[in-house]
């Protein structure tokens, strides 16, 4: 729980922690501060020391010394998004023709439709979510210019 904020130039919002440090809630530390704690880790200060010396939580520093340990590097990991499902050109083309045939239609009923119409097999058949990418990315229609069609 932070104990104050500041806005700076209107871009980020600074929080203050329990110890007094400044942070950008939901942004790393920079990495100054995890070289920081693996020095005094090594000079032999324990991690709650560390913490009270640098005023970040004691979490922070465990997950930092322990990376290290596991992965000899200062360096956060980094992190991974997973791949978007990728709709077959044909699948595209459907998926537009029957938003713009019927704007309304449900991403559950192009789905069956998919299957009905033997556009899609059963085991490529795209989730509910990748057809909905697909309308607003592939397609570039949003709920605007879909009902703007009518």
């Amino acid at each position: 729980m932070a104990y104050g904020a500041a806005n700076i130039h209107g871009k980020c919002k600074l929080m203050i922690n329990h110890q007094g440090g400044i942070y950008d809630n939901g942004k790393e530390l920079p990495q100054i501060y995890r070289e920081r704690i693996l020095d005094l880790n090594h000079q032999g200060l324990s991690q709650r020391a560390i913490a009270d010396e640098m005023r970040i939580s004691i979490g922070y520093v465990n997950k930092v010394v322990r990376h290290y340990d596991e992965h000899n590097t200062s360096l956060p990991q980094s992190r991974r998004c997973p791949p978007r499902e990728i709709v077959i050109p044909e699948v595209a083309e459907y998926v537009e023709v029957e938003k713009l045939c019927q704007p309304s239609i449900y991403t559950s009923e192009i789905k069956h439709r998919l299957l009905l119409d033997g556009v899609s097999l059963p085991g490529n058949l795209p989730s509910d979510s990748a057809i909905r990418k697909c309308v607003r990315e592939d397609c570039m229609m949003t709920r605007k210019k879909i009902t703007q069609v009518q």
